[in-house]
């Protein structure tokens, strides 16, 4: 028998707190109401919220700023630029995106050089391409000359292959010959940050 209770106030009957129903009960908001929260007032979620859409950030990570400089390439192997780039994301979500970010100050002389993330999903023991796409590098810098001025480099790479458990992003570089690529020339940090993206 569906009934109905009118009042301006429900209060616990002892001590400050209340509870709404039993588990697996569903408790239904109409159409066109609206649930106000008053200012200094907090809504805590030990659970999972769902139906509010997708494309917000859940969280964000980022490096400590790395502040190196010359680094020695040798030609066409690709190798971890620095253990001060890795960010540690745990996604909340197994079916969330990351947005992995770099940006910083790069110099390549006297060669075609590039650097990319990478991600591991082992705990740091191996890595991988981002999302295992050697496109990842199709955008290489160039620099023919001997000298050149330094540039700020953004590189932004979605990661759809997202599963549960943490995951560490780095940033891997590499050059078509032995070079030397430089960091934060001209002053300046690199850093690397990743964000978690509901979908």
């Amino acid at each position: 028998m569906a009934s109905e209770i009118k009042a301006n106030k429900i209060s616990p009957a002892t001590g400050t707190a209340f509870t709404l129903g039993d588990s697996g009960d569903t408790f239904t908001l109409p159409s066109g109401a609206t649930l106000a929260v008053a200012s200094g007032a907090t809504i805590s979620n030990a659970g999972s919220a769902s139906g509010f859409g997708g494309g917000k950030v859940l969280q964000m990570q980022y490096s400590s700023p790395y502040s190196g400089s010359h680094i020695s390439l040798t030609s066409g192997t690709p190798f971890e630029v620095s253990t001060q780039y890795r960010v540690t994301i745990t996604p909340i979500s197994a079916t969330s995106n990351i947005l992995v970010m770099f940006y910083g100050t790069i110099h390549i002389i006297n060669a075609y050089g590039g650097i990319t993330p990478y991600v591991s999903t082992d705990g740091g023991s191996s890595f991988s391409i981002v999302n295992g796409s050697a496109t990842a590098w199709s955008e290489m810098i160039r620099n023919s000359g001997s000298q050149s001025e330094a540039w700020r480099h953004h590189e932004t790479i979605l990661d759809t292959n997202v599963s549960a458990g943490a995951r560490i992003y780095t940033m891997y570089a590499r050059a078509n010959t032995t070079t030397i690529f430089r960091l934060n020339d001209n002053g300046g940090d690199s850093v690397l940050m990743a964000w978690e993206i509901e979908t």
